[in-house]
């Protein structure tokens, strides 16, 4: 048996779980289908159809719109492009819109439309209500509304790293198992962080005697910040002190002392405009820009003569200076700038120092560690009680159910184990009732199922025991008791009855029909006892004709369905009694 669920919402982020239903699916010009349009009921839909009919097609379509990788051989030979569409109803989930709202998409109050096209070229676009979509959205959408499982998923089963996940889910536990793995990773990053520490000292403490004799190099020299530009201007100002003494002077007598004076002048042009404003007001603004002129003038002639009183050549502070250039020059010339080799110098010390501090940076670090531990500690040890609760509850409700699907004496186990270890800072762990036990993303305990299917046989790893037909009864009862916790608004079979017998079909129908009652149900399947529980039977045909192959779908009418569950029964030859069995089958 082949089959997968779709889960709403298994995110930990989301607190409810709210069901999502596939309203209507739109396929064109997709593999062999040229165009099927198809609605879903909230109730069991049942898709049937001859081997090779293309069932799994469908499905395949459902699933190329909610983000599975595309390829131009899903076009259908001869068209252009291949268009798949969805439409899913909200109503009872505004998360979905509230995501869409934080993109800036328009949002629908009741539905979400996802449409996916593909080009014969294998250039492939997404939409979200008619507006073009990045394949990141239509992922991110596609996992809010429904999780894929695979085609293959009774093989999940027999992936031990599964069993755990499975257990959480029935239990209801993700916000608790979330608040774990986070703390979990802060815990590698403290470990990763004192790891770097320690890799940081021996690499410096390897590097210290070279490193110390560059920073006695620089110190000895000690270049400061911005030192190079300021010795050349002093120096400049230095070696040119007598002609800024003189144009300084030169400055303060042409506006204080010649006898033609700057500041007489425009004093005087200043009295003859306030004369010409009686006249004429249009001189009035002159007036005022030559009064800023003069003030102007006269701090800038002041200045001169106090700079000027300062000067005073000296010869050994110009020697002085010339040397500390050429002493810079040198650092300059090897480390590409005085500033760069200033930089060196505060990271050498920096550095160096830091060397010295390891031992206290790297015992702080495993304080935090400690810390952590502890922390972590708690979370797990609650998660590990919680988790064997809840197998004690899955035990029990599993035997129950394949008990009612024909396994007569059926034990399972969620067995849970917790690995022993050597306490170190260089790898997680958790301190359990004063024990050490490595550390895992989602808590001590490592699950596996266990089961024996035959009295008197000893429990082994479900992988390992079970029969096909067998593991398709486990698998869907951990789905009803899935399921029964909401975890599983949207549920698809493929292929259920693989491996299964026409007794037990029908148990399987009735467990199968008991779960459409509060989640929407698809199921492919060859049982005519299942698809008697059909409230809405879609039939999938394929045709060919001499140039072409087409597959077609469409919903039957009630009396239809009952034709297509009789010959599901007895083949192509339907007789009045194999019509009155189907019938009895629809009605029981």
């Amino acid at each position: 048996m082949t089959f997968f669920y779709v889960v709403l919402l298994t995110f930990d982020n989301f607190a409810h779980y709210s069901k999502v239903m596939l309203k209507h699916l739109t396929i064109s010009n997709f593999t062999l289908i040229e165009s099927v349009e198809l609605s879903f009921s909230s109730g069991l839909t049942i898709i049937t159809g001859e081997t090779g009919a293309g069932k799994s097609i469908i499905v395949d379509a459902l699933m190329l719109i909610l983000g599975e990788r595309a390829s131009s051989d899903l076009v259908r030979s001869g068209s252009a492009k291949a268009i798949v569409e969805g439409r899913f109803d909200i109503v009872a989930n505004p998360d979905i819109n509230e995501l869409l709202l934080s993109k800036e998409y328009d949002v629908h109050p009741d539905e979400v439309i996802i449409r996916r096209e593909i080009t014969s070229k294998g250039q492939s676009r997404s939409f979200v209500n008619d507006s073009p979509a990045p394949y990141s959205l239509v992922k991110s959408l596609g996992e809010l509304l429904v999780d894929f499982h695979g085609q293959h998923e009774h093989q999940s089963l027999f992936r031990v790293e599964e069993h755990l996940r499975l257990l959480d889910s029935i239990g209801g536990i993700s916000e608790l198992t979330k608040t774990y793995t986070t703390t979990y990773n802060d815990l590698i990053a403290l470990i990763e962080k004192r790891s770097s520490y320690i890799n940081n000292e021996q690499e410096l403490r390897s590097l210290r005697e070279y490193k110390k004799f560059q920073l006695q190099e620089l110190t000895a020299i000690n270049p400061k910040k911005n030192e190079f530009e300021e010795l050349h201007q002093e120096l400049l100002r230095i070696e040119n002190h007598e002609k800024i003494y003189s144009h300084c002077h030169d400055i303060y007598q042409l506006f204080y002392e010649d006898h033609k004076n700057v500041g007489d002048s425009i004093a005087r042009t200043i009295s003859m405009l306030e004369d010409l404003v009686q006249y004429d007001t249009s001189f009035s603004g002159y007036i005022t820009e030559c009064k800023s002129a003069l003030v102007s003038l006269e701090e800038t002639a002041l200045f001169a003569q106090r700079y000027s009183s300062h000067i005073d050549f000296d010869a050994e502070r110009i020697t002085t200076v010339r040397e500390r250039i050429s002493q810079l020059n040198r650092l300059k010339k090897k480390y590409g700038s005085v500033d760069a080799a200033y930089e060196l110098m505060e990271s050498l010390s920096s550095e160096l120092q830091q060397s010295d501090d390891f031992t206290a940076l790297i015992h702080n670090v495993e304080q935090e560690i400690d810390t952590l531990i502890k922390e972590l500690s708690d979370i797990a040890e609650t998660l590990k009680k919680k988790r064997e609760k809840i197998s004690k509850h899955v035990t029990k409700e599993i035997v129950a159910l394949l008990e009612s699907l024909s396994i007569s004496s059926p034990v399972f186990e969620a067995r849970l184990e917790q690995k022993p270890c050597e306490f170190s800072y260089d790898k997680p762990c958790l301190l359990l009732q004063n024990k050490y036990y490595e550390a895992h993303p989602n808590g001590a305990d490592k699950c596996e199922f266990y089961i024996s299917t035959n009295k008197g046989e000893q429990l082994k790893p479900l992988s390992k025991t079970a029969s096909g037909g067998e593991i398709s009864r486990v698998l869907l009862a951990l789905k009803s008791i899935l399921a029964k916790n909401d975890r599983l608004p949207m549920l698809v079979f493929d292929e259920i009855d693989t491996g299964i017998s026409g007794r037990i079909a029908q148990k399987v129908g009735k467990v199968i029909k008991e779960l459409a009652e509060y989640h929407q149900v698809i199921a492919i399947t060859h049982l005519p006892q299942v698809a008697a529980f059909a409230e809405t039977h879609i039939v999938v045909e394929k045709k060919t004709t001499k140039t072409r192959t087409v597959i077609s779908a469409h919903v039957l009418d009630a009396e239809n369905h009952i034709q297509e569950v009789a010959k599901l029964l007895s083949g192509e030859n339907i007789s009045e009694a194999t019509i009155e069995s189907a019938r009895q089958l629809v009605q029981s």
